[in-house]
Formats: structure tokens, sequence, C-alpha cells
């Protein structure tokens, strides 16, 4: 499982036309809005793929794959009833790789939105939204939706569950980001945790300037 990162995005001015902008049918904020994955990145990321893609580039030129015993892996798919599902999803692979530069959705959206998935438990509240996303913030991809609003100033901050680490902080107006990352473990850096994930405080004092966390 990844480390759950909380979002928060403020929007100082159009509010009502950026969150409309923002939102799905379901949720507050879909990166979909931002920076739209094509769809058909939208497959698994598997060995049957790898094996297929591997297989047609064999045949289309040896040169392109040389450790491919064509004839065994041939038969090995055709003993599994799997060579028609192989070849096809080893044929979009090859298509994606083409169009895209990225075999499935993971790699494009790593790429693209900075994490894995797409925004988890979003919420609009008056003029900002809330969200979470995996591993890391999104500062890419903020700055991206802030070139639809040009004039609108956005302060964006994000915190990781592992208090005090993985954080920052900042404005972002038509494309550019000005932010700031707390050194980690800092006293600013567990403020602003503390600011996003009120939650977490109760787990930690404040010692000689610094927070320490609380043995159970």
């Amino acid at each position: 499982m990844p480390n759950y990162i909380t979002n928060k995005l403020v929007i100082k001015d159009h509010i009502v036309e950026v969150l409309n902008f923002l939102k799905n049918d379901t949720e507050a904020v879909d990166f979909n809005k931002i920076i739209p994955m094509p769809s058909s990145l939208d497959i698994s990321d598997s060995s049957l793929g790898d094996e297929g893609m591997r297989l047609l580039l064999a045949k289309a030129d040896p040169l392109f794959v040389t450790d491919v015993a064509i004839d065994d892996l041939q038969q090995k798919l055709i003993k599994w009833n799997q060579y028609d599902q192989s070849i096809d999803l080893g044929k979009q692979y090859l298509i994606n790789i083409a169009t895209t530069g990225y075999k499935t959705w993971y790699g494009w959206r790593c790429a693209n939105w900075e994490t894995k998935w797409n925004a988890l438990d979003s919420v609009a509240i008056d003029n900002y939204v809330t969200f979470n996303t995996a591993w890391s913030g999104v500062v890419k991809l903020m700055e991206k939706l802030s070139t639809y609003f040009p004039n609108v100033v956005f302060e964006y901050s994000y915190a990781d569950e592992d208090t005090g680490h993985n954080c920052g902080f900042g404005t972002i107006l038509n494309g550019v980001a000005s932010m700031t990352y707390p050194v980690e473990g800092s006293k600013e850096a567990y403020d602003l945790a503390f600011e996003l994930r009120p939650q977490d405080k109760e787990y930690y004092v404040l010692k000689g300037g610094n927070y320490v966390f609380v043995e159970e």
C-alpha cells in the first residue's frame, strides 16, 4: 500500500468556475479534467501482454528481441489457451507506446499526474478542495490547472501521512509554482502536516523546539 498524501488547493478567485471545472459526477477533483489520460491506456500491465509484445517484435524482426524462442513461446501460450489474449494485449501495448510513449495507465499517470491514481476522497468546501494522492504531491498538475485560469492565484499544500516528511506549500499563478519544501523532520514540516492532518497532532508533543512522537 502507498503512503497517502493529503492535498489542499485554495482558490482565490473565480471559485465556482474552477470548482465546476475540476469536478466530475462523483468527485470534487478529477485529474482527467486537467490532463486527460488517453482511454487506450486503461488496461492492465501484465507479463501476458509483455510476452505478446515481445513475440510480435521478434516475429517482425529478430533483431528487436534476441532472447525469445519464438516457437517455444508460441506453444506455451497456445497450451495455456492464452495466445490470442497475449497477442491482442501485446498489440495494444505497441500501439500505446507509439502514440503515447507508455504501455498502460501506470507509467503515463506517474509521468503526467505525478501519482498512480486519480484524486481520492476529494471534497469541496467554500473556496478550497481537499483530496488524497498516492506517494507524492502533484505540483506539476496544479501548475497545469492554473494555466486554464491564468489570472487566478492558487494556494497549494500537501503533507505525507509519514508525519513531518514529504510536504510542501506555496502559491501558483499561470503555470508557475513558488513552493517551499520544509526540511524533513523540522518543526515547520510538522506544523504543515498538522494543519492538513490535524488528527495526527495528538500523537506528538513539542519538546526543545521540535515535535516528538508520544510512545503508547
